[in-house]
């Protein structure tokens, strides 16, 4: 679980900094005003 809980948060780290695209931006819309 703690591994499952890094890979999420370097994901949604990732997502936020990197949403340039639009599906960039669905995966920045769910992960950062939804968690």
């Amino acid at each position: 679980m703690i591994l499952l809980y890094i890979y999420i948060y370097i994901y949604r780290t990732y997502a936020c900094m990197h949403a340039r695209t639009i599906s960039s931006i669905y995966i920045y819309i769910y992960i950062c005003m939804h968690v």
